[in-house]
């Protein structure tokens, strides 16, 4: 709804609706067509698969410490298998951390690298991506849910379809 091609986009949808006064039943005609505009209009945006130092041997760890948990959460449950899969998991946990400080050690000797050649164009297409990646890292994910289930406790009045013109009309300040 930024943009004037993106409103005029919804304002056709929201035109197929008919006038009426029943807001719980016009929510429901409203919320698909809300979801396909913003589907249509807006692309899919896809995180960056940033973790070039997960190979084979990360995965092969990994399967090992999955098989050793499912055998103690499964009938099977003893002290062995509890003592296998804490130490199938301390060495998954340790080559990660390792995988990890390889890769990070790597980046920042290959901008050392690209600095001390001068190559400033190279040198802020790799420290930026790093910070995209360090940024993906430390972002509060799951907080939309959050905000979601709180807003179905309230019980909030569903907007009527002249409220919902009246926003989409509105102009955007920034």
């Amino acid at each position: 709804l930024r943009t004037y091609v993106h409103g005029k986009f919804f304002a056709n949808k929201l035109a197929s609706l008919e006038d009426e006064n029943d807001n719980a039943h016009n929510w429901e005609k409203l919320k698909p067509i809300i979801i396909d505009a913003a589907k249509e209009t807006l692309q899919n945006i896809e995180k960056d698969k940033s973790r070039n130092w997960l190979d084979e041997e990360c995965k092969l760890i990994n399967e090992r410490k999955n098989r050793a948990y499912m055998q103690m959460v499964q009938k099977h449950y003893t002290r062995n298998a509890e003592d296998e899969y804490r130490v199938n998991r301390r060495q998954d946990n340790r080559l990660f951390k390792q995988k990890k400080i390889k890769h990070w050690v790597e980046i920042y000797r290959k901008i050392a690298h690209l600095k001390k050649q001068k190559e400033a164009r190279k040198f802020y297409n790799v420290v930026n991506n790093a910070k995209r990646v360090l940024s993906q890292n430390f972002t509060l994910e799951g907080t939309l849910e959050d905000i979601s289930t709180t807003l179905q406790d309230e019980e909030l009045e569903a907007p009527s379809i002249n409220e919902v013109k009246r926003a989409i009309n509105k102009p955007n300040n920034n």
